[in-house]
């Protein structure tokens, strides 16, 4: 089966899109880009393979990332991490981006002060921020500046885009820690532990299925967890993990020539035949209808 290119990472992306690249692992578009002449179809999903930071310049969309839905617009920064699943749920013809992409290994030695934690834990509890004028502003400067450096044939280029980078990561965080501070944050028990699953669940949900691991995780009991998860979300948490693990079933079914055993490993199953059962019971049709029907 031949690849299918809905995958987010320099590799994929630069085949169809102008990127400039530097020894480091960044990648950074040319210039802004019309969504329109690069997205395959709306309600397809794309695994994410590298740290994605996309800069809206202009109209707007609802997308999903994960289990969520978000609307962006004009001056929203997007930040995905790898592992995320994003879908394209509408758009109009004029949304236009700017994109930069990176590996964890390029930023994993970025001395964050530790009020602040890992930068990969920032990205994760938020994906989307809309920004002023003025500070969508200065994100974009420092942009041009790390695609100008991108660009340069100098012997210490890769030196100074680096640390462009890591300046525009703590420009990313500060502009996030604002936001936190200046919001409500969750007054009771409840929404913290729902959130705080979340965030396991997006990192956990290829290897971990159960009600158990997630309820350890937070310290609590399985049961306590579950009343908790169905009164905020108003879904079981059952059906939740489920949720997860069928979009990221169906991004590898679609996005890559995995056979379904491969799959069936990396999601963790005990072979392929509970795999193909789970993800029917979930869909209404077999992982071979599904990838027919995407091909």
């Amino acid at each position: 089966m031949e690849q299918l290119f809905n995958i987010i990472s320099t590799d994929t992306l630069g085949k169809d899109m102008a990127l400039i690249s530097d020894m480091n692992g960044i990648a950074i578009s040319q210039e802004a880009f019309l969504v329109k002449e690069y997205l395959k179809t709306t309600n397809s999903p794309y695994f994410v393979e590298e740290i994605a930071l996309i800069l809206v310049r202009n109209g707007n969309a609802r997308i999903r990332i994960n289990l969520d839905e978000v609307s962006i617009s004009k001056n929203t920064i997007v930040i995905l991490t790898p592992n995320y699943i994003v879908e394209m749920l509408e758009y109009n013809e004029i949304l236009e981006a700017d994109l930069l992409l990176f590996k964890y290994d390029v930023v994993a030695d970025l001395p964050l002060t530790k009020d602040l934690g890992s930068i990969g834990d920032i990205f994760n509890k938020s994906p989307s921020l809309a920004l002023n004028n003025q500070d969508f502003k200065e994100i974009s400067d420092l942009y041009a500046v790390l695609a100008y450096h991108c660009n340069k044939q100098k012997i210490y280029k890769s030196e100074v885009a680096k640390n462009l980078l890591y300046a525009l990561c703590y420009m990313v965080v500060e502009f996030y820690q604002a936001r936190i501070s200046s919001q409500t944050q969750p007054v009771n028990r409840p929404e913290i532990i729902y959130k705080n699953f979340y965030s396991l669940l997006c990192i956990h949900y290829k290897e971990e299925r159960s009600i158990k691991f997630y309820a350890d995780k937070l310290n609590i009991t399985p049961k306590y967890f579950s009343k908790t998860i169905k009164q905020i979300s108003k879904k079981n948490a059952s059906d939740l993990i489920d949720e997860m693990v069928i979009m990221g079933a169906k991004a590898l079914l679609k996005c890559t020539d995995q056979s379904v055993q491969q799959i069936s490993t990396e999601f963790n199953f005990p072979n392929p035949s509970f795999f193909g059962t789970f993800f029917k019971r979930k869909t209404g049709i077999t992982t071979l209808q599904y990838r027919k029907q995407h091909l």
